[in-house]
C-alpha cells in the first residue's frame, strides 16, 4: 500500500509541477503586455506634454510680445496693438517673424517686424 501512496504522491506531484509552470507562463505573458501597453501610453504622453510645452511657449512668447512691443499674433494675422498703430493689420506674408532662442532650440522671445507696403 505504501508503493501505491507513493506512486500516487509522485503522479499528483508531477501534475501539479505542470499546472503551476503553465499558470506561471501565463501570468508572466499578461504581465509582458500590461507592460507594453503601459510603455505605449507613456510614449503618448510624453510626446503629448512635448506639444503642450512648445503650444504653452508660443502663447508666452506672443503673450511678451503683446506686452512689450503692443502686437498681437492671431493666428495668422499680427495686430499692432500700440496707440501709434491702432487698427493697422499686416497678413502673414507682411509679418517677418524672428525667433531668438538658446542653443539647445529653447524658445525665448519672439519678436514681431511689420512691414507697411
Amino acid at each position: 500500500m505504501s508503493d501505491s501512496v507513493a506512486s500516487f504522491q509522485s503522479q499528483l506531484s508531477s501534475i501539479l509541477e505542470i499546472l503551476v509552470r503553465a499558470a506561471v507562463c501565463e501570468a508572466t505573458k499578461l504581465f509582458e503586455g500590461s507592460c507594453a501597453n503601459l510603455q505605449v501610453e507613456i510614449a503618448q504622453s510624453k510626446k503629448e506634454i512635448e506639444s503642450l510645452k512648445l503650444r504653452l511657449q508660443l502663447s508666452e512668447s506672443e503673450l511678451r510680445a503683446e506686452r512689450d512691443y503692443g502686437v498681437s499674433i492671431v493666428g495668422k494675422t499680427a495686430l499692432a496693438l500700440n496707440s501709434r498703430c491702432v487698427g493697422v493689420q499686416a497678413s502673414a506674408e507682411m509679418v517677418q517673424i524672428k525667433r531668438r532662442g538658446t542653443g539647445d532650440g529653447e524658445l525665448i522671445m519672439l519678436f514681431v517686424v511689420i512691414v507697411v507696403l
